[in-house]
């Protein structure tokens, strides 16, 4: 454990928070860069939520990526997508699935885009992703597409099972191995198995 002083600019740290009120080293999940000192107070940056990284190849993807990756896409190809999850799916190879619910289904040609779009930009961002896409031992991303109001749905049952409402929140990389058995998959699309990275 480090206090504020001990920090050091251009570190990722995870927090812990300890108040006069009762908590002690209560960890939000969070890990935050110390961008610059004020004095001598850390400047600090959110980065990413600890459990935001997925790794099944080594490849190290982490939820601020994929963030990243969809935001280009979605702004860049004209997508309508309300919300997206991607987590891991095991097989031969394993892959991600990403979990999208949308304004309408989506037609075999934009799901194709899609992933062909989301797949670029995450090796354009993890030359972990990339190495492990050319070497095929990651495979092509698959696209689910889920029921209309889903992921709204899955809110509410984490509030109802005593989760505080700020709390909540769905991330765009889940850990969660089992987080699509939470979704009504509604159709699927799958890339041919001999298709290669970008």
């Amino acid at each position: 454990m480090l206090t504020a002083e001990e920090l050091e600019s251009d570190h990722e740290y995870f927090v812990y928070l300890t108040t006069s009120a009762g908590l002690y080293r209560y960890d939000i999940n969070d890990i935050v860069r110390v961008v610059d000192f004020y004095r001598r107070t850390p400047v600090i940056q959110f980065v990413r939520k600890g459990q935001g990284i997925s790794s099944i190849t080594g490849e190290k993807l982490t939820e601020a990526q994929v963030t990243a990756a969809l935001v280009d896409v979605v702004d860049g190809g004209g997508f309508d997508l309300d919300h997206v999850t991607a987590c891991v799916e095991w097989g031969d190879p394993p892959c991600y699935a990403f979990y999208c619910e949308t304004a309408r289904p989506w037609p075999e040609d934009q799901c194709h885009r899609f992933l062909r779009a989301v797949d670029g930009e995450l090796s354009a961002r993890n030359i972990e992703y990339e190495a492990k896409r050319s070497s095929r031992r990651l495979g092509m991303p698959v696209f689910k597409q889920v029921a209309a109001g889903s992921f709204t749905a899955l809110r509410q049952q984490r509030v109802a099972a005593g989760a505080p409402e700020a709390q909540v929140k769905i991330p765009h990389l889940s850990t969660d191995m089992r987080f699509g058995e939470h979704l009504e998959v509604v159709g699927e699309y799958r890339p041919q198995a001999v298709e290669a990275s970008p």
